[in-house]
C-alpha cells in the first residue's frame, strides 16, 4: 500500500478559486499472489490493482466497453530450460527499465515524466526470456508477441498484434540482492561498481 498526500498552491490563482489545495489518497493499494503449481518449474503470478487509482474506467483507449482494469498481471511462466522461460496470460511488456520496475520498488511515488511517453505497459499474449552468462558479464534477451490492445480488453479488438525485443547487457555482472537491477530504492548496496545496459524495439 502507498499512500499520496498532494498539495497544490498557485502564486496567481483566478477569482474563485482557492490558492491552496490539499488531497490525501491511496496512491496504490496492491494485493499479490506468487508460487508454483506441481512443480517449480511451472510458477503462477498474480496481482490485483485495488484502489480507485488503479482500476480507473477507459484506462488504457476508448474502445474497451469501459472494463475494469482490477487486474494487472495473470501470467503462468514455464521454465523450459536453464536459460530460458515462457510466459503466457497477461503481464507487463519488455518494454523501459523504469517501467519494469515494480511499482512497490520505486523510489518516489510516481514514475517520471519520460517514461510516459515512452511506456508500452501491460497486454496479453506470450513472452520468452532468457539468460546467458558469458564470463563475468550477463546477457538478457526477451521478446513477446501480444495482442496490442492493452489489458483487460474484451471485446472490439482491432485485430493485429504488437511484437516487443528487449536485450539487456550487464558487462560487470549480475547485481546483488534478492531484486537485483529491478529496484530503484535504496535497498541493498553493491560492494562492487555494476552497469546494466539495455536496448527496446516495439
Amino acid at each position: 500500500m502507498q499512500n499520496l498526500v498532494e498539495i497544490h498552491h498557485l502564486e496567481n490563482p483566478p477569482e474563485g478559486i482557492d490558492q491552496t489545495s490539499m488531497n490525501f489518497l491511496v496512491r496504490r493499494y496492491r494485493l499479490k499472489f506468487a508460487g508454483y503449481v506441481y512443480d517449480p518449474r511451472l510458477r503462477y503470478k498474480m496481482e490485483l490493482g485495488i484502489s480507485n487509482r488503479d482500476p480507473g474506467n477507459k484506462a488504457n483507449n476508448d474502445y474497451n466497453n469501459e472494463a475494469s482494469n482490477i487486474v494487472l498481471d495473470a501470467v503462468i511462466k514455464y521454465k523450459f530450460n536453464p536459460h530460458w522461460d515462457l510466459w503466457f496470460g497477461q503481464s507487463k511488456l519488455p518494454g523501459n527499465r523504469e517501467r519494469v520496475v515494480s511499482s512497490a520498488d520505486l523510489q518516489l511515488p510516481d514514475r517520471s515524466l519520460v517514461n510516459s511517453y515512452y511506456n508500452i505497459d501491460r497486454d496479453k499474449g506470450v513472452w520468452l526470456h532468457g539468460e546467458y552468462t558469458l564470463g563475468n558479464q550477463v546477457i538478457r534477451p526477451k521478446a513477446s508477441i501480444s495482442t496490442g490492445e492493452g489489458r483487460n480488453i474484451t471485446s472490439a479488438n482491432l485485430g493485429g498484434l504488437d511484437y516487443t525485443g528487449r536485450v539487456e547487457w550487464m558487462p560487470l555482472g549480475k547485481f546483488e540482492g534478492k531484486k537485483e537491477d529491478y529496484i530503484q530504492s535504496m535497498v541493498t548496496r553493491q560492494s562492487k561498481p555494476k552497469l546494466a545496459i539495455g536496448v527496446t524495439y516495439d
